[in-house]
């Protein structure tokens, strides 16, 4: 699921940015080619609520690295962008909480995607028949 989410998050960016804008999943500093966006899911829970229902909250960290000497004005309007841009992703994730900083001429952008989802219930035995075993005292 989450890298689902990934996916969604980085064709929304590419929707917006283009798609020679490259689109790190795994960020190794030495193979950046700014300017460039890197994506990670930075925190997941999974907190489950009555039967099969759960809420799942996924935190992603989603870094720009600018290529001009202007990079703070630069990281500000692709901030914007990023705001308006990730609000609804995929098939209709919405955001819950979105913040940005610039951090050491890097654009820190963090977005959250909380939902329920329904996880699939092992099949129990009905306990009809053995209802009526334990009345008529005959065996199953």
């Amino acid at each position: 699921m989450v890298n689902d989410l990934i996916s969604a998050i980085s064709l929304a960016i590419a929707g917006v940015f283009g798609d020679d804008m490259d689109i790190y999943t795994e960020l190794s500093n030495q193979d950046l080619n700014p300017p460039c966006f890197a994506v990670q899911c930075i925190q997941m829970a999974d907190k489950q609520y009555i039967n099969n229902r759960y809420q799942k909250d996924n935190q992603f960290m989603i870094l720009y690295f600018p290529a001009t000497a202007e990079s703070n004005r630069e990281c500000q309007e692709t901030a914007d962008k990023l705001f308006n841009c990730l609000e609804v992703i995929g098939d209709g994730y919405r955001a819950s909480g979105m913040n940005a900083q610039v951090v050491d001429d890097v654009l820190q952008f963090e977005v959250s995607y909380d939902f329920f989802a329904i996880k699939p219930m092992e099949k129990v035995d009905d306990m009809t028949a053995f209802t009526l075993a334990m009345k008529t005292g005959k065996g199953i």
